[in-house]
């Protein structure tokens, strides 16, 4: 999936949604995104839109930057 206005520039790849390794912690499920991107600003503006998308009361959203695992 490609997100953005010009081709090559502001385009920003969304990988999943994937279950996580341990895809249940804690009695809450978890799940894995990843954006790529060659634009930092892109990528965090998609980010910021997804994280507010899912606001909701009883979900919780972590974005790490540079991320040394995925476990």
């Amino acid at each position: 999936m490609s997100l953005g206005a010009r081709p090559g520039e502001g385009d920003v790849q969304l990988l999943g949604p994937s279950p996580a390794p341990l895809g249940r912690l804690h009695g809450s499920y978890r799940w894995h995104l990843a954006l790529k991107g060659r634009q930092r600003e892109a990528v965090a503006a998609l980010a910021r839109s997804l994280a507010s998308a899912a606001g909701r009361d009883d979900a919780r959203v972590v974005v790490d930057v540079d991320p040394f695992s995925m476990l």
